[in-house]
């Protein structure tokens, strides 16, 4: 609730408040710079650009797109929790601010595409792998889920998120960029499939969220987890703990999605005995004991990256052990963090 109340005095921003367009460009589409790229020294207008992998490149800042589609999500998030919580509607109504300035007030709405996110200069005007730019979408559609029933929230604004969302979901099923996402076996496809998954909810495609969430098994799991639990795809970064866990993410929120159609991801392993509880024991030492990591990790590791995962683990494998290390991982903050009570735990 202290988090929702000091939102409600906050302005939300949109896609059209960037000062800089491609040539041609809509100010309602969505862009951004690719973080990991930088000048060319050697080259006198720095073009085209290079890429310093974990190094994000400050002018990224200069385009606000990203910056405000997280405030917005993190926003709904909150203010939606804080109303199923109270049905205090104040936190609905600003809550539905932020959804209508963001997707459907014609003065500030985004454009339902990814066309022109993460940018390289030099060398294109947009990637699939900007998509996961709005990776956040996953906590829009829960903080719309949690004030469908307030007052403030209009069966026509329910229509008109369904329409946006469901034309999104099409570019992002069959645009070029959204093809090359999902082609992609990394982290990026892990976030790709949680998105296109929570859309498919939303949209009633019960059917198609099943598909997704059942080839993660084959897609995801089979390719990005070996048997010891490591994840050679994200040790290779320089970053390699947090890219670790930041697969880990989106594959144990999906397991959780997978409880509502008959999908168990929690306990399935390969042929070979690769599994998410295999995957989350790999890198758990790491939080506590951040020296034992043997792998490149440019920055300081950061084990409260590893929290809602823990918390997502203690519910389906009922272990409290998990539920100890997450609560011993955020210290004083234990008592308070959001997570209790969206999984209804009591800190032990």
């Amino acid at each position: 609730m202290q988090k929702a109340d000091a939102l409600l005095t906050t302005t939300p921003g949109s896609v059209v408040e960037k000062t800089i367009l491609l040539p041609g460009g809509d100010i309602h589409d969505y862009l951004s710079l690719a973080p990991y790229w930088w000048p060319d020294p050697t080259k006198p207008d720095g073009l085209p650009y290079i890429q310093k992998d974990g190094q994000t490149n400050p002018e990224v800042n200069s385009i606000p797109d990203k910056n405000n589609f997280n405030k917005m999500a993190s926003a709904v998030s909150t203010l939606g929790f804080a109303y199923y919580f109270t049905n205090d509607e104040k936190y609905a109504a600003k809550a539905t601010e932020f959804l209508r300035v963001w997707f459907l007030n014609k003065d500030t709405y985004m454009n339902p595409n990814l066309n022109h996110a993460q940018v390289i200069k030099g060398i294109d005007t947009g990637r699939g792998i900007g998509i996961i730019d709005v990776r956040g979408f996953a906590d829009v559609i829960d903080g719309i889920g949690c004030i469908e029933r307030s007052h403030a929230w209009t069966e026509q604004d329910q229509k008109g998120l369904q329409s946006w969302f469901s034309q999104y979901l099409d570019w992002l099923l069959h645009s070029p960029n959204g093809k090359d996402e999902a082609a992609t076996v990394n982290n990026h496809a892990s976030w790709y499939d949680l998105q296109a998954a929570s859309i498919a909810f939303f949209a009633q495609d019960t059917a198609l969220a099943r598909s997704i969430i059942e080839a993660v098994k084959t897609k995801r799991i089979q390719v990005q987890i070996q048997p010891d639990g490591s994840q050679p795809l994200e040790l290779s970064r320089t970053l390699s703990w947090h890219y670790s866990v930041f697969n880990l993410q989106p594959l144990y929120t999906l397991a959780m999605m997978g409880n509502h159609v008959g999908v168990d991801l929690w306990d399935y392993q390969t042929t070979s005995g690769a599994s998410l509880r295999k995957a989350l024991e790999y890198v758990l030492p790491a939080a506590f004991n951040p020296p034992v990591w043997p792998y490149q990790q440019i920055s300081a590791l950061k084990p409260g990256e590893l929290v809602d995962v823990l918390y997502q683990a203690a519910i389906h494998y009922h272990s409290t052990t998990y539920l100890q290390d997450a609560q011993q991982i955020l210290g004083l903050d234990a008592a308070t963090h959001i997570d209790n009570l969206l999984y209804g735990y009591q800190v032990v």
